[in-house]
């Protein structure tokens, strides 16, 4: 009895002190509910939206997102085009080491070369009329017009044409052109020349004088040839190629054959010689084109003149 009279109180105070607390909770809540600028504060948040971009920063997303695609696509598109234009990354990167107005005459292409000792060529074998006009045909191209920015560019300068175009002239060769000038059948025939198909031409009509009469010069012909031989053996090494030859046994040679049908990276000469074509001085004799200094026109009739005969490193020269 003693015990359950002292435990009583104890299990009275605890349900009061719980009863209390719940009283409390309840009226905290009642009031937070009758409190409305309260309830609303609440509400709101639990309305409030998630937070959304402004359209300013939505267009620079979707600039961006174009701006990836058209890196992608002009990369996919380049991959694209290097097997159907056959470019490499390589000779194209090497352009950009020299500046040249002639950078968009370039195109490259793999092309395999027949030169093999026995190999047909309408440049190769004794001279006939139709090798001769072969030869002539590779000449067929002008002087170019070249723009003062261009020179600029290059840290050169060059003679300026006097037809008042404010443009000057240039040659479409790593180291410089000259011009030809043939007497066919009474007839003047200009020929406009790359220097080292020059050069090769030059030692063809020395190597057959049963054909050709070559024309003395302000040059002896032996220093002539020196000077091209030399200028060809500086040019082959300048260009040096990749491609590799390989070697095969004959029948009846006891030391590897050569095989010289190799694949090599050559420049579309179509493409460039229709490049250089549309950007040539049309007529290097008129008299309105080329007017020394002091000594005035350098062709007044039109035509070569005897000061520039033997003079076949200069415009116009025979």
């Amino acid at each position: 009895m003693t015990y359950s009279t002292e435990s009583q109180p104890e299990t009275k105070k605890s349900i009061s002190f719980e009863s209390a607390e719940t009283d409390s909770s309840s009226t905290g809540l009642l009031e937070k509910f009758n409190n409305t600028e309260a309830l609303e504060d609440d509400l709101r948040f639990i309305r409030q939206p998630p937070p959304r971009y402004s359209p300013r920063w939505l267009m620079v997303h979707i600039c961006v997102l174009l701006l990836y695609t058209c890196i992608l696509v002009g990369a996919l598109f380049k991959v694209w085009s290097l097997p159907e234009q056959k470019l490499l990354p390589s000779h194209d990167n090497a352009l950009d080491m020299l500046y040249s107005p002639m950078r968009d005459a370039v195109r490259y292409e793999v092309k395999t070369l027949h030169n093999s000792v026995n190999a047909t060529s309408k440049y190769k074998g004794p001279p006939t009329p139709e090798v001769d006009k072969a030869w002539r045909a590779v000449f067929d191209y002008g002087e170019l017009r070249i723009n003062d920015e261009d020179l600029k560019h290059m840290n050169r300068t060059s003679v300026k044409l006097a037809d008042g175009s404010g443009q000057y002239v240039g040659s479409p060769d790593a180291s410089n052109t000259s011009q030809a000038v043939f007497q066919t059948n009474s007839n003047i025939e200009r020929n406009q020349t790359y220097h080292q198909l020059h050069c090769l031409w030059y030692i063809f009509r020395n190597v057959h004088p049963e054909f050709y009469t070559v024309e003395p010069t302000n040059v002896p012909v032996i220093d002539h040839l020196d000077h091209c031989i030399d200028s060809l053996r500086n040019f082959i090494q300048c260009h040096a190629t990749t491609s590799v030859q390989t070697y095969s046994w004959l029948p009846d040679l006891h030391i590897p054959w050569a095989n010289f049908e190799v694949d090599n990276i050559c420049v579309d000469w179509d493409y460039y010689t229709n490049w250089v074509t549309q950007h040539s001085i049309q007529d290097i004799y008129d008299p309105h084109i080329f007017v020394h200094p002091t000594m005035g026109p350098s062709f007044p009739d039109g035509k070569p003149t005897t000061g520039t005969k033997g003079h076949d490193h200069g415009i116009g020269g025979a």
